[in-house]
């Protein structure tokens, strides 16, 4: 598991890597008006799981739809 400090920096450079915004992550824009599609968000919680030895499931993207949100979510997730 990933130090909670982090976190944010991590999230940031998955999203970069996995979500083809065409642009840098930006942490307040919310993934669908982002242009992340229900099959990428899908694969990008299974990878946030993996990489961060989470457990969410992939409603938890639309509950915390910006990377801002998702980190909070995250971190406290992470203690």
């Amino acid at each position: 598991m990933i130090a909670v400090s982090s976190a944010l920096d991590k999230i940031v450079s998955l999203a970069d890597e996995h979500l083809d915004l065409g642009r840098e992550p930006r942490l307040d824009v919310t993934f669908s008006d982002s242009g992340v599609s229900s099959m990428a968000a899908l694969a990008f919680v299974r990878l946030l799981n993996e990489e961060l030895g989470l457990d969410m499931s992939p409603g938890d993207l639309y509950k915390f739809d910006t990377i801002r949100s998702l980190v909070a979510h995250v971190e406290s997730q992470l203690g």
